[in-house]
């Protein structure tokens, strides 16, 4: 998306302020993925295991048995380190990434909802609604321009 509008760009101010910007943009990223300070490696595992199979439905139990620990135990040390479940921190992620893959590529809204695991393409736009308040739809086309 950044290269896209870069190239858009003609000027050098112009071009700083959006390199300021992708900058911004990137080491929020990064802190969000790595959760803050007091975040226990447990949760770094249980976000990483979730980021690696961003393409697949993804249950705690996947996530336990994965990282070998007891699910119930997870679920409550996520919760009280990131304030969400870890059911809600994956829909999260993954309508984040479908955010990104609509304004930054012509996918359809299927091969999206198939891309992120989602079990169909109206479960996908059902939750993107609940989510962001527009359907996918109606947020491609008010920001990809």
């Amino acid at each position: 998306m950044y290269i896209q509008k870069a190239e858009l760009l003609n000027n050098y101010v112009a071009l700083t302020r959006l390199n300021a910007q992708m900058v911004m943009d990137f080491t929020e990223r990064v802190e969000k993925v790595r959760g803050g300070k007091n975040v226990s490696k447990l949760t770094i595992d249980i976000r990483n295991y979730i980021l690696q199979n961003l393409g697949s439905p993804i249950t705690t139990q996947d996530i336990a048995e994965h990282i070998g620990a007891n699910r119930t135990y997870l679920c409550k040390l996520f919760r009280e380190q990131n304030g969400i479940t870890i059911n809600r921190y994956i829909l999260n992620v993954k309508i984040e990434e479908a955010r990104r893959l609509l304004v930054a590529t012509s996918k359809s809204l299927a091969e999206i909802a198939f891309c992120l695991g989602f079990s169909s393409q109206s479960h996908f736009h059902n939750t993107f609604h609940r989510l962001c308040g527009t359907t996918p739809k109606q947020f491609r086309d008010k920001y990809k321009k």
